[in-house]
């Protein structure tokens, strides 16, 4: 029998490994957990076999409303879990054809287990209950384990492979990882180490000089940890990250000053883990090609940081940032409330910005142009790439480039394959120079 797939959408990192985790190791389901609505969407429109949606509702907006219709249109039979902070508060619960709801308390696992045992989902036969399983995903990042680890060699045999503190545990790991090994086992006793393994690795993040205390926002954990595992897949330099440490917190203390703009900013940042990546990402992959090209002054560096951070700002669904042409799969899911919303933010932001500060020379053309494309496809004025500034072609270059190798780990190791691509596309007027600093920074 095929094991159910759920999809698990929270933005909170450790309810997304903690109950992943549990319900992987004590049911036959297979959990894959998002931050982000579409990008779930996405992933469960293109997997058949997903048939169960872990939903965390952290308030009844219109994104929770747009992503359950969607779900809806894609005309599968899905079970929904919408996780809240207290189920008897909840109003809205929409009628959808093929979508049976539940509602659960949320974080609690139990109750979920409850709804999983009543919709005939079985329990996991298979695992000595004296262990959890645990994705090598998970686990892989660690340089070495705070628990022994264990794998499976049939129903009731599981052995030791790595020893707690081995300072070679990571090495070991990736030789089990690179002939096919999924899962790897930890003494339910000892699974609480792993929690505040977890916690500790991320919370790490902190300590990094390129988030000024300004940015330590409430539940952007997720965010700051996805960008430094994905600036290292990449192989950006540590010369590279600190000096676009240095120019982001310039401007993020001379945006604190002006405290109508600073508001703006944080709402939104603290709103979306999706926004935080995407405006940190762009900050070093722009300043990185930037120095490529000797672009490096100051007023420049400081122009595409600022840029990074404000370009979506008028962005009402923040989720709707990965969308980047009118052609994509994305962009023809969207119902016409979010065409507009996606088609109209680049004024919209210049609008919202306009109303609070003073915008630096070639700052407006960067934020209005960057949905701007070589071939005048792009929106909102379907410039072509001899009419797009220099500098908006290296932000737009920079930023096509993160949402393609940030959808996917995979794409990280394809990079190569990604440029090849772009090169197809954008080697042309104004993007040529950028677009060959570009490659000569991240496709060796």
């Amino acid at each position: 029998m095929s094991r159910n797939r759920v999809a698990y959408i929270d933005d909170d990192l450790l309810s997304q490994k903690f109950v992943s985790n549990k319900l992987d190791s004590e049911f036959e389901v297979d959990t894959t957990a998002f931050s982000s609505n579409v990008e779930a969407l996405r992933y469960i429109n293109n997997t058949s076999s997903v048939n169960i949606v872990i939903l965390s509702i952290k308030d009844n907006n219109e994104s929770f409303k747009n992503f359950l219709e969607n779900l809806a249109n894609i005309h599968r039979e899905f079970l929904v879990i919408l996780l809240v902070d207290n189920p008897e508060s909840v109003e809205y619960i929409p009628k959808l054809k093929g979508v049976t709801f539940e509602v659960v308390q949320y974080n609690n696992v139990a109750e979920i287990e409850k709804v999983f045992q009543h919709f005939g989902i079985l329990k996991n036969s298979t695992i000595d209950d004296k262990y959890d399983k645990l994705s090598v995903d998970e686990i892989s990042r660690f340089d070495s384990f705070a628990f022994d680890i264990f794998i499976r060699i049939n129903e009731r045999k599981y052995i030791k492979v790595i020893n707690k503190s081995d300072s070679f545990g990571a090495i070991t790991l990736k030789k089990y990882i690179d002939k096919g090994l999924q899962y790897v086992f930890v003494e339910r006793s000892n699974y609480s180490m792993y929690i505040n393994q977890v916690y500790e690795d991320v919370t790490s993040f902190y300590e990094y000089d390129c988030i000024s205390s300004s940015l330590k926002l409430d539940g952007q954990l997720q965010s700051i940890d996805f960008v430094y595992r994905s600036l290292q897949g990449i192989g950006l330099s540590q010369k590279s990250i600190e000096i676009a440490n240095k120019t982001m917190n310039i401007v993020l203390s001379d945006f604190k000053k002006n405290k109508s703009l600073w508001k703006l900013l944080t709402e939104k940042l603290n709103d979306s883990n999706y926004l935080t990546q995407h405006s940190l990402s762009l900050s070093y992959l722009t300043s990185t090609v930037a120095h490529e090209l000797g672009w490096n002054t100051r007023s420049t560096l400081e122009k595409l940081v600022m840029a990074s951070f404000l370009h979506d700002i008028g962005l009402n669904n923040h989720e709707l940032a990965i969308i980047n042409s009118f052609d994509s799969e994305d962009f023809l899911m969207l119902n016409q409330d979010e065409v507009d919303d996606v088609t109209e933010h680049p004024m919209r932001s210049l609008e919202l910005l306009e109303g609070v500060m003073e915008l630096p020379p070639n700052l407006e053309s960067l934020i209005l142009e960057h949905h701007e494309r070589p071939d005048g496809k792009g929106f909102p004025r379907k410039k072509r790439s001899g009419r797009i500034s220099p500098m908006s072609c290296l932000f737009i270059l920079c930023e096509v480039f993160w949402n393609k190798i940030s959808r996917d780990e995979k794409n990280m190791l394809n990079r190569k394959a990604i440029l090849r691509q772009m090169s197809k596309e954008y080697d042309q007027g104004n993007f040529r120079k950028p677009l060959e600093a570009l490659i000569r920074v991240f496709g060796k």
